[in-house]
């Protein structure tokens, strides 16, 4: 079905087309409402354990953001592009979402307001290099996206995107032996510690690597090297379970493994175009504000949910629904009348096309 190539370097298309797959869309989509669901059913007070999974939902985004990134790069030919692309994306809905997140703690949990220097330093989304806390707690995954984009500029400033997967296998394999080492051997001290603090990206490189592999098995080749490093990927993925992002603190192995596992072969139904059953209007719509839902999501609901209950007496059901409802509506306003008009003035004015 898909030629073969000897080298990486010969490139069946170097540039492909300006493509957006549906089927990405609603996978995000699926991916943060599971989120969201997960995060508001905890906050109410409930332990269900197919609701607790969803916390393994930002592995799913990070597998689709290597897959994404990696295409945008296929096409990008100045590193200005990427950055104002990448920029423009990301800033405006964050910035407008932790704007309402600041005003909900000041009107209904004053105490908690954080300082100027906390919002000021979460702007740049690498709050732990200032040592200041997250304004929302899932803004973490930004921390870890932003390093994977500074990551791949390098990589394509220096004209290295061809070697992708030499490059990305020699990460990994040096990723196992050194957290392997530090975590036996070393696991009270700075070595183990102070890298997965600054550089989270170090316990998640391998499913944006997935993601990358992923994009060369659809438009490249379909080697028998490509399946065994994602299945190498996804073995890495299970060793870092405890040692990385949150899901340890809410599932077992067992079905964290499992909802893993569930996520690659999802993907590569979407390689070999068997996904485009999900093509749904409602889910292709929750893609399209997914972004907006991840980024409001947490706080925003820690903050109201007591005031729902508490003060006009709705009971827990009633109060995630009024919840789902508001995040929901103000993704979609933020989304449609703030992120993408000015995405599409800041790119038609400094990189000459409008995509998202």
């Amino acid at each position: 079905m898909y030629p073969r190539i000897a080298q990486e370097s010969k490139r069946v298309n170097p540039h492909p087309p300006a493509v957006r797959f549906k089927e990405l869309d609603t996978l995000r989509g699926v991916a943060a409402l599971y989120v969201m669901l997960f995060h508001l059913s905890r906050i109410a007070g409930y332990d269900i354990d197919f609701l607790n999974t969803g916390v393994t939902g930002v592995d799913l985004f990070f597998i689709i953001s290597g897959y994404v990134i990696f295409m945008s790069l296929e096409k990008t030919r100045k590193s200005r592009d990427f950055i104002i692309s990448r920029l423009s994306r990301l800033l405006p809905s964050y910035l407008v979402m932790m704007a309402i997140t600041i005003v909900t703690i000041l009107l209904f949990a004053s105490s908690q307001t954080p300082s100027l220097t906390t919002v000021l330093f979460n702007t740049t989304m690498l709050q732990p290099w200032f040592s200041v806390p997250y304004i929302d707690e899932s803004y973490w995954t930004l921390t870890v996206e932003l390093l994977f984009y500074v990551s791949m500029l390098v990589l394509f400033r220096i004209r290295k995107l061809d070697h992708i997967i030499k490059i990305g296998s020699i990460v990994i394999a040096f990723l196992f032996i050194y957290y392997y080492v530090t975590s036996r051997y070393l696991p009270e001290s700075r070595w183990f510690i102070v890298p997965r603090h600054l550089f989270p990206i170090s316990s998640h490189f391998q499913l944006f690597f997935a993601g990358i592999i992923f994009y060369k098995l659809k438009f490249v080749s379909n080697q028998w090297h490509s399946h065994l490093l994602l299945a190498i990927c996804f073995l890495l993925t299970l060793f870092f379970f405890d040692m990385s992002g949150r899901a340890h603190f809410f599932i077992e192995f067992e079905t964290y493994a499992f909802a893993v596992l569930v996520y690659f072969i999802v993907f590569y139904l979407f390689v070999f175009n068997k996904l485009s059953f999900l093509n749904i209007r409602m889910l292709v719509f929750f893609g399209s504000i997914s972004y907006g839902i991840y980024l409001l999501h947490q706080e925003f609901a820690i903050v109201l949910y007591p005031y729902f209950v508490n003060t006009l007496g709705l009971n827990p059901i009633m109060a995630i629904g009024l919840l789902s409802a508001l995040i929901i509506g103000i993704a979609t306003f933020v989304t449609y009348k703030i992120e993408l008009p000015v995405i599409k003035i800041i790119r038609h004015k400094y990189i000459g096309f409008s995509p998202r």
